[in-house]
């Protein structure tokens, strides 16, 4: 029983700590706000660039495919792909958070993960 009275100084750190993850989040947005992921379909014929958090920044379409059958479906491919590794890096970066502001929470890796669309 008095074992787990001994993990009152951990939330006790926890709760101290969660006056900073405002401020801690809020720059985390900010850099990813200024970081580009890229990715591109129909071998090369489209690319398309969001930031960090998931804001379309720019399309690019190759001229000879300006007028092919599957240049929708290349658009959604590429945003589709950049948007997951956005997600991924977003909760890696809040994950990084978490364990700088020693928020060992149970279960967190699981609900990044759901936001993510992981398991």
């Amino acid at each position: 029983m008095f074992k787990a009275l001994g993990g009152l100084g951990n939330i006790s750190s926890m709760l101290g700590n969660l006056q900073h993850i405002g401020p801690r989040m809020q720059e985390v947005a900010g850099e990813m706000r200024q970081q580009r992921i890229t990715a591109v379909a129909g071998q090369g014929a489209v690319e398309v660039t969001i930031n960090g958090i998931g804001e379309l920044q720019e399309v690019r379409v190759l001229e000879h495919a300006r007028q092919h059958v599957h240049l929708e479906i290349w658009i959604i491919e590429a945003t589709n792909t950049a948007g997951a590794t956005a997600k991924q890096q977003y909760a890696e970066a809040i994950s990084r958070v978490a364990e700088d502001l020693n928020l060992n929470v149970p279960g967190f890796d699981a609900i990044l993960g759901s936001l993510t669309g992981g398991s």
